[in-house]
């Protein structure tokens, strides 16, 4: 039995259910999951989550940094672009200053986003890699990494496109082990 928690309410569907799928015909967009071991504990299921706190830290920084990055190289380009056509020389020289702190940018978020990897995959899913991605990996413009960036920035959470598994910007729940205690590799 799964409960899925819609705009408009709850709705209890079995897996194989003949209105699993109508569900979504019928216009309830699924907001969460959730499975039940009793009618009355509703647990969300878990995603993967990022081990520290410096981890879920660097995701958001990197984040902000390539969508910065994204909104200002245009703006910087088309400056460029106007100052040359109107020879206005304080324009272009405030264009080709925003085109260095983008590049500083650039620079900034390769390196933020090369330490923020994919609890899962452990693969960086910010900095630019040419491995192969999931074949259902979504773009936004034609990047997966500009989608990951929108999705931790405003979701708090994103989808690798290499796995393709969900991970949410919370820490993950560490079980404390007992002082006595030892591995099984001692």
């Amino acid at each position: 039995m799964v409960f899925i928690a819609t705009a408009k309410g709850r709705a209890q569907v079995k897996k194989g259910q003949q209105g699993y799928g109508s569900l979504f015909r019928g216009g309830l967009h699924p907001i969460a999951y959730f499975k039940n071991r009793d009618k009355n504990s509703l647990l969300p299921i878990i995603m993967h989550r990022p081990r520290t706190k410096s981890s879920v830290f660097l995701f958001r920084i990197a984040a902000f940094l390539l969508f910065a990055n994204w909104l200002l190289a245009p703006a910087a380009l088309g400056l460029l672009g106007k100052s040359l056509l109107t020879y206005n020389h304080p324009m272009t020289v405030a264009g080709s200053g925003l085109g260095a702190f983008c590049m500083l940018l650039v620079v900034t978020q390769w390196i933020a986003g090369s330490a923020a990897t994919c609890p899962l995959c452990r693969t960086t899913v910010l900095a630019p890699k040419d491995c192969s991605k999931h074949r259902r990996a979504k773009t936004l413009l034609g990047s997966h990494r500009l989608r990951v960036a929108l999705e931790i920035l405003f979701r708090n959470r994103f989808r690798c496109p290499y796995c393709n598994e969900s991970t949410t910007m919370e820490l993950r729940e560490t079980i404390q082990r007992p002082q006595g205690h030892r591995s099984q590799l001692d």
